[in-house]
């Protein structure tokens, strides 16, 4: 499909003396020329950070002032630049975004691993010369699993695709190393036009310059005074009566037109129209072509292949475009294309009632697993209700139990007081009586060792044996109650545990099942 072509132009304002005033619109980029070794080591010097994605790359290249004019000649492969910046250092910022089946990357395969290699290219000469600077590119990879290489996995298919081209076209100054300063230009210089198509991802590109006119109005209209500058399907006719000429190309996106200035409308502005078109480099024609003629070879030749410059030997008469298909041929493959859009219907309906199927049962396995963990979540509430029921029951126990046995105590300590009380006062009456009759028979006062022995009796307490063991039993007893709970419920929750385990591993296992699909 040819790719609809966009115009261009250039306004040239009122001469003055032998020259004009011309003034350029357009997106600003730049075309070099050849750069001296100078150059060369300004671009060694570049700070280039290398990203490389799952199956992209991302380049950014920090640019030298120096070579901010010749952003176009920086490659990545046969890719230029996907975005340029100028920082406000004056530095250039070129950025390269492509994925790794573009630019012609080389893949290797090096044992376990894929290698992605390529180079970035500073080229100031056309592209058949050395590069000034090249830096190695490369992305290493793990092979996937269950990879198979491209020569064993043998299939076909078709790419389509659309989208919207966009073209640029700047007035360069006659060295061609910048953008146009002045729009003052000497009557017989030469005007260096640059056009170029934004590569990016599509598949390469040719930019031919279809027609290119000289008109006194803004607008081509059927009273327009114009002056023809490439006419015949590419034919330059101005090198044939003048001097100008396409330069050689330093990509197939870009073509330059060293047009010589020429008198034209005097007195009133002059804008150029050019028909831009975008055409595969493969496929040269009659009517997609770029010739100009060469005085010194007395012949018209082909800018892309001189071998063949036979296709710009109707550039002396009329070049015919490409004969068109026939009614029936077109309904032929009209018919062919809705054949193959009905059964690109059919799969595509079949894997979207497969996807509903496959969710569905989704649905149904999360909502049953829903309901389980509500089940499981009201069982484990109903076990802690019952369990913290046995502990306040157990507790109430305790504590019932320890009351009674601190009752007890008071009580018997009680009774061991009143039967002390009764022992020591027996025995104080008795010893206190003898004790008379030996003061009395003796008359005497009591010696340090009978004051001892007297104290010794107050102080002496009378020996107590009680043989009742049964709270000890009961005690033990209720100890060895206790430990047997505390066991089976650590038993329980040990069985808990696993089982909690289990499920949470199922889950989990389900979940990323789920998540692959």
């Amino acid at each position: 499909m040819e790719p609809e072509p966009k115009e261009k132009w250039f306004h040239f304002g009122k001469p003055n003396k032998n020259r004009f005033i011309i003034q350029s619109w357009g997106t600003q980029l730049y075309l070099g020329v050849i750069v001296v070794a100078l150059f060369a080591t300004t671009v060694a010097n570049a700070e280039i950070k290398v990203n490389c994605e799952k199956d992209s790359i991302n380049i950014t290249w920090r640019i030298h002032p120096m070579l901010v004019p010749f952003a176009a000649r920086h490659f990545l492969g046969n890719c230029m630049a996907s975005r340029f910046n100028v920082l406000p250092s004056g530095e250039g910022n070129a950025e390269f975004n492509y994925k790794l089946d573009d630019c012609n990357f080389k893949r290797l395969m090096k044992g376990k691993k894929l290698l992605y290699k390529n180079e970035l290219a500073f080229r100031p000469q056309p592209r058949w010369s050395p590069a000034s600077y090249v830096y190695p590119i490369e992305c290493v990879y793990p092979i996937p699993k269950g990879w198979i290489p491209p020569f064993l996995n043998a299939g076909s298919g078709v790419a389509e695709g659309r989208g919207g081209l966009k073209f640029h076209m700047l007035l360069l100054n006659e060295g061609i190393t910048a953008v146009v300063e002045t729009n003052v230009i000497p009557l017989g210089s030469f005007m260096p036009i640059w056009a170029t198509v934004a590569q990016e991802s599509h598949q390469p590109l040719l930019l031919l310059m279809e027609e290119c006119v000289a008109a006194t109005t803004p607008e081509l209209q059927a009273n327009s005074n114009v002056y023809p500058i490439i006419t015949n399907k590419g034919c330059l006719l101005d090198s044939e009566n003048g001097n100008s000429r396409f330069l050689q190309r330093y990509h197939s996106s870009a073509i330059t037109l060293y047009l010589q200035s020429f008198k034209f409308g005097l007195g009133e502005e002059v804008y150029i129209h050019c028909k831009l078109l975008a055409w595969d480099p493969e496929v040269l024609s009659e009517s997609k072509k770029a010739c100009h003629y060469v005085k010194e070879n007395e012949r018209w030749e082909l800018l892309d292949d001189l071998a063949q410059s036979n296709l710009c030997d109707c550039c002396e008469s009329k070049c015919k475009s490409r004969r068109q298909r026939s009614v029936a041929s077109e309904k032929h493959g009209m018919d062919i294309q809705k054949k193959r859009q009905n059964k690109d219907l059919y799969e595509l309906q079949s894997l979207i009632d497969a996807h509903f199927e496959s969710r569905k049962k989704e649905e149904e396995e999360l909502l049953g697993l829903k309901d389980r963990i509500e089940k499981r979540r009201a069982e484990r509430a109903e076990q802690h209700r019952i369990r913290s029921e046995k502990d306040k029951g157990r507790q109430a126990r305790r504590e019932a139990e320890r009351q009674k046995r601190e009752e007890a105590d008071v009580h018997r300590k009680m009774e061991e007081d009143a039967k002390k009380k009764n022992v020591l006062s027996s025995m104080g009456s008795g010893y206190s009586s003898h004790l008379q009759k030996i003061e009395g028979k003796r008359g005497k006062k009591q010696t340090e060792r009978e004051k001892k022995k007297k104290i010794m009796a107050e102080r002496c307490k009378p020996l107590e044996v009680d043989n009742d063991f049964s709270d000890a039993d009961l005690g033990a007893k209720e100890l060895w109650e206790w430990l047997h709970d505390l066991e089976t419920i650590k038993y329980d929750h040990c069985e808990r545990l696993k089982r909690q385990r289990y499920e949470v591993i199922s889950l989990r296992n389900r979940i990323d099942e789920l998540q692959k699909q």
